[in-house]
């Protein structure tokens, strides 16, 4: 990915300087968009330095530790901490650009729609803020970006893998690649599975078992770290309500949003259009699609979404982050001149 990257932004013929300078832009004025909206960016630092001192905004927090970690490994390059963030976040920013830049043009070889859609992304991205932008949102969204790739492009999958434990030390959300893992593995096998033939359905028992072991193994190490490390909230208390799963329960309250009630709150407005259009969208691919690496990759969009929508605030838009580029994926690989050959060989032995 690094080769062609630089290969189209700086070693290719004319028109090289013109493509790194708009990728730049498109970095820059995303950081310039978001830094200029309405959000307390000492909150946002002091988030961080509450999982760090076992003191988060709520327990849920307590195990995304990588974004707090990468914000203190920081500080004896810059000691100031407003100053320490923004760089951060335009450094994860540039990082996320790179990842989608590099895998779109993995698959397609074309450096305008590459940018064409970064700047899709960054609008969307822009369009999506709400008031909360945590540093492990910002992580979160490279490392979806890199799952949804691989995923929606077909690549070997067991390279969710080593995506995976990193994500992990970021998020709970990352176990949503493990699913992804089990996704992108199981169903190149249904075809096998539908003849009767004993290789697939072994190939499929063991896919199953690596991916609850995956999951079980990842909720059970959030859970862990979450009681290890919590002392208290920030504001006092230990957060018992939410002692068990870390997290609410709101489906009821997210369908009414989501339903009726946004569409009369105009701050609610876009991003619950962007929800349903999306989610509109990618239900058409799953049932008109019959690409496996397609089918999970929609499969896995829905069960992120409702993911949200049970556990999650949905108004909360930054939760929602990091299904942009799976969607946009989804639409490169749907309209791509060739079916995506389905590469993941590993699928028919199981390894």
């Amino acid at each position: 990915m690094v080769k062609s990257i630089v290969g189209r932004l700086v070693l290719a013929p004319p028109g090289a300087l013109v493509g790194l300078v708009v990728f730049l832009c498109i970095v820059g004025l995303t950081f310039h968009g978001l830094a200029g909206s309405a959000r307390d960016w000492d909150q946002m630092i002091e988030a961080s330095r509450g999982v760090l001192e076992g003191r988060p905004h709520w327990r849920a927090f307590q195990n995304r530790l990588m974004g707090p970690a990468l914000f203190a490994a920081l500080e004896p390059v810059i000691s100031d901490p407003l100053l320490r963030y923004q760089a951060m976040t335009l450094g994860l920013l540039f990082l996320h650009a790179l990842i989608f830049f590099g895998m779109t043009i993995a698959e397609t070889g074309e450096t305008k729609l590459a940018l064409v859609l970064l700047a899709v992304w960054s609008l969307l991205f822009l369009g999506l803020q709400d008031y909360w932008l945590y540093s492990w949102d910002l992580v979160g969204i490279s490392f979806f970006t890199a799952a949804a790739g691989v995923i929606v492009f077909a690549r070997d999958p067991r390279l969710l893998l080593l995506i995976y434990p990193l994500a992990l030390l970021n998020r709970e959300t990352a176990l949503f690649i493990a699913l992804g893992y089990g996704l992108a593995r199981g169903l190149p096998l249904l075809a096998g599975l539908r003849e009767g033939q004993r290789a697939a359905q072994k190939a499929m028992a063991r896919v199953a078992l690596a991916t609850v072991a995956l999951i079980a193994a990842g909720a059970a190490y959030t859970k862990l770290i979450r009681d290890a490390l919590f002392v208290e909230k920030a504001w006092d208390g230990l957060d018992l309500e939410h002692a068990l799963i870390g997290n609410h329960f709101v489906l009821p309250n997210n369908l009414a949003a989501l339903l009726y009630r946004n569409f009369i709150e105009p701050a609610h407005i876009f991003p619950t259009i962007a929800i349903w259009a999306a989610s509109l969208y990618m239900l058409r691919v799953l049932l008109i699609r019959a690409e496996p690496n397609l089918r999970a990759a929609c499969l896995l969009y829905f069960a992120y979404l409702g993911g949200i929508v049970t556990f999650g605030i949905v108004n909360e838009t930054r939760l929602l982050l990091p299904l942009i580029s799976l969607v946009l994926f989804v639409h490169v690989a749907e309209r791509l001149p060739r079916q995506i050959a389905v590469t993941q060989s590993c699928g028919q032995d199981g390894r």
